[in-house]
């Protein structure tokens, strides 16, 4: 993984043991902000209106919640956010969902783990 002087952690792999299984990916980017860490996934499914990416970031949602999870249980710091960034040919279009609307219980729930709220 590349590390850059600001914090930013790029093409990262993670794994962590969350119930009885173990979630692994690798991360596009992970960058330290003075709020916690924020988990960017790049995208480039051919998206042409905003209604289809919002319908993406709902089918993506799980997945950012799975890395923040696993980079929380590995490192204890905070996961404050997931970024979706969709590269498209007229520009990149970006959707953040904060932590609390990530779904990590829902991780939690899927792979047996233990629920915490």
């Amino acid at each position: 993984a590349g590390i850059d002087r600001g914090g930013a952690f790029r093409e990262m792999y993670v794994a962590a043991p969350i119930g009885e299984r173990v979630i692994e990916g690798y991360i596009d980017l992970l960058v330290r902000t003075p709020e916690g860490l924020v988990v960017v996934d790049y995208k480039t499914d051919p998206v042409t209106s905003v209604e289809e990416i919002d319908r993406r970031v709902e089918e993506y949602r799980l997945q950012l919640a799975a890395y923040a999870l696993a980079v929380e249980t590995v490192t204890g710091a905070p996961v404050t956010a997931g970024v979706l960034v969709f590269a498209r040919a007229d520009g990149a279009v970006e959707r953040r969902i904060e932590s609390k609307d990530l779904g990590l219980d829902e991780v939690r729930a899927i792979v047996g783990g233990q629920t915490t709220g």
